[in-house]
């Protein structure tokens, strides 16, 4: 007998949910992946868990969701048997800390996770500013090994916030020649290095030394759900640094992480 949680453990017919900070999703055929930083783990949800979630992250409350999802779904299942089962997701969802419930007040939650960067940043850079030399392989090995141990004590919320509060400001423009350098010592000091590091580690080392340089440089996650696989890359000025561009067209990309919430 399957049970019917209470209206208030996750905001009632009336209550509407917002994504709690640091949660960030992508929508990809169909199907939902969710990526808590957190806990540094990502979730593929199914197709009714996904009509839920997005639903749900659109402001809509537990009856509005019911009638949709009624609507999408051959043949019609039965009411009372949908609305428990819906309300079992929902309920997950906020017990994983993806989802919090919100009072109902007339229209779609306020968006917690924001597609623009936090602190004011110059986006000018200096003509006359001078790029810093290329990280060599061996400092490349050292910075990996430090990102794969921050990933494995601190997880990806507490790592991401700290490299941000240390950027510098955009003084200079890399040249390609910049970046393939840095690119070829990277894929060098990871294929030397005792330590297994993944994109990860090595996306958040390029964008830790193009932050330092004083260049623009934005941190981009992504994943596929079908097989599930999970990316991280790192752009300057639009361009990916280290990537294959037609690599990156595998994942569908999650939105801009908002630093001001980390």
């Amino acid at each position: 007998m399957r049970m019917i949680p209470q209206p208030h453990a996750f905001g009632g017919r009336n209550g509407v949910h917002a994504l709690n900070d640091g949660v960030y999703w992508c929508h990809h055929g169909g199907i939902v992946v969710v990526l808590s930083m957190n806990s540094g783990r990502y979730t593929t949800l199914d197709p009714l868990a996904s009509m839920v979630w997005i639903r749900a992250c659109e402001g809509d409350a537990l009856d509005r969701i019911v009638e949709h999802v009624r609507s999408e779904r051959l043949p019609t299942p039965d009411v009372a048997e949908l609305e428990a089962t819906i309300s079992e997701l929902i309920e997950a969802f906020c017990e994983k800390g993806l989802l919090r419930a919100m009072p109902a007040t007339g229209g779609p939650p306020e968006p917690t996770t924001t597609l623009g960067q936090a602190a004011p940043r110059s986006t000018t850079a200096s003509p006359r500013a001078k790029a810093p030399r290329v990280p060599s392989v061996i400092e490349c090995c050292v910075l990996l090994a430090c990102a794969r141990i921050a990933l494995r004590v601190l997880r990806l919320r507490k790592v991401l916030a700290y490299l941000w509060r240390t950027r510098r400001e955009i003084s200079c423009v890399l040249n390609e020649r910049w970046l393939q350098a840095l690119a070829r010592n990277l894929a060098i000091a990871q294929a030397i290095s005792p330590i297994h590091t993944a994109c990860l580690e090595q996306s958040l080392t390029a964008w830790w030394c193009l932050n330092r340089a004083g260049a623009e440089a934005h941190l981009r996650l992504g994943a596929q759900p079908f097989p599930f696989n999970a990316h991280a890359w790192v752009e300057h000025r639009g361009t990916p640094v280290v990537d294959d561009p037609e690599h990156l067209r595998e994942f569908r990309a999650f939105p801009p992480i908002d630093f001001a919430r980390l």
